[in-house]
């Protein structure tokens, strides 16, 4: 949920106000037009509190000890960006709307760059992740609140379900145990989840020059 009419210090609910403009005579028409500039490629300059390190030291923390931190844009990808409801509510506008975007991506910069848009300024007030990959709502489970079991999925599974699996032999499962690289004859592009002999999680490969580079070892 984004409100427009409202700037805050972190783009966020939880940030200091900023600036108050009134909203109230925003209309739909232009709402939807300035949301419009919000998909495909484009540049978003980070907002000052992220964990985007400068110079070793995360500009969250450089905020808090008083630094101004002015981050560079950069390019994002959003694949979708979807007003469900728009209500105008005395001097600010909300907005609920879903947004299907690569990693990378800031929600609350959006929010944050939508109301420059409009001249009116606004920030982040709420906020859902529903999917992230193959996985959504439905694979999530509520953290117990006293020292009740969650039921974690295996990471057999997830890498099934996310990348291309396979299996090694055992000669070659244990050079991968020791982060060798290995060849890679006929594998699939893009990272894969590699296999012990046993069916065991190995690491999250990719082929480079025809052997496997190892992003990941997990044994």
């Amino acid at each position: 949920t984004i409100r427009l009419g409202v700037s805050t210090s972190t783009d966020d609910a939880e940030g200091e106000i900023t600036a108050s403009t009134s909203a109230a005579a925003v209309s739909e028409v232009q709402i939807r037009d300035a949301a419009a500039a919000f998909s495909g490629v484009i540049a978003q300059r980070p907002s000052a509190v992220s964990a985007i390190k400068v110079d070793g030291v995360r500009s969250y923390a450089r905020v808090r000890a008083g630094e101004d931190v002015e981050l560079p844009s950069r390019e994002v990808t959003i694949h979708e960006f979807v007003i469900h409801a728009i209500r105008h509510v005395g001097e600010v506008v909300d907005l609920d709307v879903t947004v299907r975007c690569l990693s990378g991506t800031y929600i609350r910069a959006i929010a944050r760059d939508l109301g420059a848009a409009l001249g009116v300024g606004g920030h982040l007030i709420a906020l859902r992740r529903t999917a992230s990959g193959a996985f959504t709502l439905a694979d999530a489970q509520p953290l117990p609140e006293s020292d009740g079991a969650v039921v974690i999925t295996p990471l057999r599974d997830v890498l099934a379900r996310e990348f291309h699996v396979v299996q090694l032999g055992a000669a070659e499962s244990t050079q991968v145990r020791h982060g060798i690289r290995i060849p890679a004859a006929g594998a699939p592009d893009g990272l894969c989840g590699l296999l012990a002999d046993d069916g065991s999680v190995l690491a999250l490969s990719e082929v480079v020059d025809g052997v496997w580079k190892h992003a990941a070892v997990f044994a």
